[in-house]
């Protein structure tokens, strides 16, 4: 099921940009068709859209050692010349300037272990194969896995970020969606995370996703600059894989030349095969000014070879000398390349901003891993539910949102918000900030998460005075 937000007229798409794996790019000025009827609605710049994966019991079982191994990045043809020379370096602040930076530290799990030291390889590029992942926040780096109708079983890249669940993982949008010749939208199946993965062995466990946030205008055309999901993933033994592995911080907004960029991903074509954890280390190298008239800050490039399978994986600034205390922020992923000889040691990432951090927040704040029938904005919002039984997010802001009837379920996420259940027996969670939850005449359950909280009418109430 897909969540719209906020809905306008449907734009052209840029077809067939990109495919699972490093997505090749042969022409951004080419191929604008009109959106197939598989495709889904259209969105306001910075919406974003919400899909429930499957049973996760049912994705971890499928992934056997052997479909692990067989499963394969793929790659759109080699695109013999490029439509415009790369302007290196030009731009070093953030067209989003006037938007306030914000960083959300990232965090060890417990007890902390001290970080391995990689080997050097050298391969033309500032590229390290990772001996041991599996001490932080190395382990916090690792292999996607999922299965798309007309492609099978694939594999890319994530990284575990600081999120309010401990539970959130960031990848490129391709590498869980995509549109098909005929313009129809497909999101993955069986997909599963599999933190420090090391020569088939999973020494984190397999981590199931329960739901993916992916931004609109990613949905509609697999734009670049949107070329980004984060995904909740479900929890093992009642336990966050946060709280297994640790996490990285993430950052939105911030300046483009962060100083030294350590990308990480498991490359998984020749010279390449997936089994294990490469690092390229480079300096911020410019923007792409072929994706500056297709919408969105324009994406960013590092010096990098790594191949297909590395997609998603992200690219971290500000790590400090011991990374197992400064684990630094990831401000970018691996998203795509021009695959032409003067382009092959080069990797491209979007700018985290507005969109990025909208999907980042969403998928943590689902109403427990619901899709919300009606969901509100980043701003403060009045939400009326129906008769029936509703599952409503605010999502951020100061929302006011009444159920009406129907057996509801309301959850405000971030922001103060006023919840009212009316008629019905409703569950009703006011998330973070100091929330006002009004049960109604019938047995309700009211839990007002972080901050102060008031509560009436409550049959059962909790984290409320």
């Amino acid at each position: 099921m897909i969540l719209e937000l906020v809905a306008r007229p449907r734009p052209a798409t840029t077809r067939d940009a990109l495919r699972l794996g490093i997505a090749s790019v042969c022409s951004l000025a080419a191929g604008l068709v009109a959106a197939g009827p598989g495709a889904p609605p259209a969105a306001a710049s910075a919406a974003v859209q919400l899909h429930r994966f499957e049973d996760s019991a049912r994705s971890r079982d499928y992934w056997t050692r052997g479909r692990l191994e067989a499963a394969q990045p793929l790659d759109l043809p080699i695109s013999p010349t490029l439509p415009t020379p790369i302007v290196a370096a030009e731009s070093r602040v953030s067209p989003m300037a006037s938007r306030r930076p914000r960083y959300f530290a990232g965090s060890p799990p417990s007890p902390s272990q001290r970080l391995a030291g990689p080997r050097r390889v050298h391969g033309g590029v500032d590229r390290d194969r990772i001996d041991d992942p599996t001490p932080y926040p190395f382990r916090t780096h690792g292999r996607v896995f999922g299965r798309l109708p007309g492609i099978g079983d694939y594999s890319c890249s994530a990284t575990v970020v600081s999120s309010n669940t401990d539970s959130v993982i960031v990848t490129a949008g391709h590498c869980l969606y995509y549109l098909d010749s005929n313009g129809r939208g497909h999101f993955a199946s069986r997909f599963i995370f599999v933190p420090a993965f090391d020569e088939g062995e999973r020494p984190y466990g397999t981590w199931a996703g329960l739901a993916a946030a992916v931004p609109s205008h990613f949905l509609r055309s697999e734009r670049l600059t949107s070329d980004v999901a984060a995904v909740e993933l479900a929890k093992q033994e009642d336990e966050p894989i946060g709280e297994v592995v640790g996490s990285r911080g993430i950052a939105f907004d911030v300046g483009r030349d962060q100083g030294s960029i350590g990308a990480f991903g498991y490359p998984a074509t020749a010279p390449f095969d997936g089994d294990d954890l490469y690092r390229c280390t480079s300096p911020y190298s410019g923007d792409d000014p072929r994706t500056a008239s297709l919408g969105g800050p324009p994406t960013m490039r590092i010096l990098c070879d790594m191949t297909a399978g590395s997609s998603g994986g992200g690219w971290v600034v500000r790590e400090g000398k011991n990374p197992a205390v400064k684990p630094g922020f990831v401000y970018s992923l691996i998203s795509y390349s021009y695959q032409t000889a003067a382009e092959t040691n080069h990797l491209y990432g979007p700018y985290l901003s507005t969109e990025a951090r909208r999907a980042w927040a969403l998928v943590q704040n689902n109403c427990g891993g619901l899709v919300p029938t009606i969901s509100g904005t980043a701003e403060a919002d009045h939400l009326v539910g129906t008769p029936h039984r509703d599952i409503i997010l605010g999502f951020g802001g100061n929302d006011q949102i009444d159920g009406r009837g129907g057996n509801d379920r309301i959850c405000g996420g971030d922001g103060a918000d006023r919840i009212e259940g009316s008629y019905g027996d409703d569950s009703l969670l006011g998330d973070r900030d100091g929330d006002t939850l009004l049960g109604g005449p019938q047995d309700d359950d009211c839990s007002g998460g972080e901050g102060i909280d008031r509560a009436n009418g409550c049959e059962s109430a909790t984290s409320t005075p």
